[in-house]
């Protein structure tokens, strides 16, 4: 699946990152007025990938296929179990270890996951699971649904 990290699909990922970076936390929130970690990686499916993938962490690792760390490309995602037996904390990975979060403490940020308390929580990566006749993810509308056309 080399093609999901093609230049246009990357330039597309980290330009909403970018632009999203420094938005404040706020539990439920979905705005740039205040996002958490589940509505952020949210975000980002729909405005860079044309998908969604569910509307909270868990429920977005019951979507993905598990991915190993050393197989993580641009757009996976990343979940952690931070304090819990369960899922409590999603990310997009953007390569070289690198991933997009909302984080509690600083809001939407980049951070590491070499950096200990990362490496400590780190559950798993995913990908999102993709329809058959859908095999390629890509920063384009979908051309099969109209009403995803701009």
């Amino acid at each position: 699946m080399g093609v999901a990290s093609n230049a246009t699909t990357n330039t597309k990922l980290y330009q909403f990152v970018y632009e999203w970076l420094g938005t404040p936390y706020r539990l439920g929130g979905d705005s740039k007025r205040g996002i958490d970690c589940s509505k952020f990686s949210l975000a980002v499916y729909e405005n860079v990938f044309n998908t969604t993938i569910g509307y909270n962490s868990r429920n977005q690792y019951s979507n993905v296929t598990p991915i190993r760390k050393n197989d993580l490309q641009p757009g996976d995602l990343v979940f952690f179990k931070i304090r819990s037996r369960s899922i409590t904390h999603v990310g997009v990975y953007l390569g070289d270890d690198k991933f997009a979060h909302a984080s509690s403490s600083k809001g939407v940020m980049v951070s590491n996951l070499n950096e200990a308390y990362w490496k400590r929580y780190y559950y798993n990566g995913g990908r999102p699971k993709v329809d058959e006749s859908e095999r390629i993810m890509t920063a384009d509308a979908n051309p099969t649904n109209k009403s995803n056309l701009h």
